[in-house]
């Protein structure tokens, strides 16, 4: 507001003035945005920051009298009377019937109406909470049925930016209870860069829910975002729900909430569910590889750990082999592995049984202690998804494959032995899978 204000005065003069203490029992955020929003005034406060009935203008000429006070008070009382006469108003109808107007409301020609769009989140909030606090579903469901109804409401059609706030404010003056009201306004939340997030595990629940299904509705029918065209805030959209489930440390698998979306909206519309699947599910991905290369992990490294559905997981993952991608044994180990994969993909070769009665030299035997080793202790680590001391088993075997390249030859006359060898490196590769896909980090 500051520089809003410093941009449309030239010389500056501030202008004290005031409004009857009987507008204080309209919600803080609208006398906020009164004030601030619509008429550039800055509001005050006392020093318990509680709302006060007094204002700051700022006039474009200095004042001689009182005439740009009583101009600056008049207009102000007239749109919080107006206010006071939609808050009123509002406050006789339930949310609940407000709910049912949805139905006459159209969201997106192809995707159907508002109401039909919360009937979707609401399954989706409700499946969220069967798998992270089922403990939680009535509420939750509550607040997915009761989180659009103030879009019917006067003071949102005259103050549409304080939506979810209102419904807050009507949720609890119809004696809900305050996880509910609470709820209510957070499902809106993350709204911007740097937002707060939801608090409850309601509002985050159907603020994921209401993100993801804008989300996959949208890719369903083709509105994908393109360069800066991003008119359903998909972007946005994605980033929120990413950083509500890392906030909460929430566990779940991206892609059944994906597909269970698509699922639910697969009830209005026909698509192609598998290749919508796999688009929306590479654009979560790729907004979350931006915003952990900002917090500092490669984009190689976040690659090789993209296979982890978990996204706590696949950042813990990021962060440990991070840590370790510019040491010697790392970069050793990576770059077998990638030899590795090279003779198996040139050789066409998937299978991993071998015959033990088939090895020749010691070091094949030496391989396949070790594989077995170390493939149970690596299983225990990320498993309980201890990560660094996963990657340090794998750097672990750094000498053992050293020495087999060194002393075997894969690819021997013997087709029978050839083939024992090449299953033998698979059943190792098959090891380093299970923390990482180490061919893609670049710098082995």
């Amino acid at each position: 507001l500051l520089d809003s204000v410093a941009n449309l005065v030239e010389k500056p003069f501030a202008v004290l003035g005031s409004f009857s203490k009987e507008f204080l029992e309209l919600p803080d955020e609208v006398l906020i945005t009164s004030m601030k929003n619509h008429q550039k005034y800055f509001y005050t406060t006392d020093k318990n920051n509680q709302m006060r009935n007094y204002f700051i203008g700022v006039s474009n000429t200095e004042p001689k009298d009182d005439t740009i006070r009583y101009g600056y008070e008049k207009v102000l009382k007239a749109r919080l009377s107006d206010a006071v006469f939609f808050f009123e108003n509002d406050k006789k109808v339930l949310l609940e019937n407000r709910v049912e107007q949805l139905r006459d409301v159209v969201y997106q020609e192809k995707l159907g109406t508002s109401y039909e769009k919360m009937e979707r989140f609401y399954k989706i909030a409700s499946y969220l909470s069967g798998q992270l606090a089922s403990d939680r579903i009535e509420n939750t469901q509550r607040v997915a049925y009761l989180c659009k109804g103030d879009l019917m409401t006067e003071v949102i059609y005259e103050f549409p930016e304080l939506q979810g706030i209102m419904g807050r404010e009507y949720a609890r003056a119809q004696g809900e209870i305050e996880v509910i009201c609470k709820g209510i306004y957070e499902h809106y939340l993350p709204r911007f860069a740097g937002d707060e997030l939801p608090e409850t595990n309601e509002g985050c629940f159907v603020s994921i829910a209401d993100k993801i299904d804008t989300i996959c509705g949208c890719f369903a029918v083709g509105l994908i975002p393109t360069g800066n065209n991003d008119p359903y805030a998909l972007r946005r959209n994605a980033i929120g729900i990413l950083n509500i489930i890392r906030n909460k440390n929430f566990r779940l698998s991206l892609r059944r909430l994906i597909d269970y979306s698509l699922e639910v909206l697969s009830e209005k519309i026909s698509f192609n569910t598998k290749e919508v699947s796999e688009q929306v599910y590479d654009f979560i991905l790729s907004r979350l590889k931006n915003i952990l290369h900002e917090e500092g992990i490669p984009g190689d490294v976040f690659d090789a750990v993209s296979g982890y559905d978990d996204i706590i997981s696949l950042q813990s993952a990021a962060s440990a082999i991070t840590g370790v991608k510019d040491g010697e044994d790392f970069e050793v180990i990576a770059t077998s592995y990638k030899r590795i994969n090279n003779i198996l993909k040139k050789a066409g070769w998937q299978r991993t049984d071998y015959d033990i009665s088939l090895f020749q030299y010691d070091f094949e035997s030496k391989l396949d202690a070790a594989i077995k080793e170390k493939e149970s202790r690596i299983n225990v680590f990320i498993n309980n998804e201890e990560y660094k001391p996963a990657i340090d088993e794998l750097l672990g075997l750094r000498r053992v494959v050293d020495d087999f390249f060194d002393n075997v030859m894969v690819m021997d006359k013997d087709e029978k032995i050839k083939n024992n060898r090449l299953s033998l490196l698979n059943s190792l590769k098959s090891v380093f899978d299970i923390v990482a896909d180490l061919s893609r980090v670049k710098n082995a």
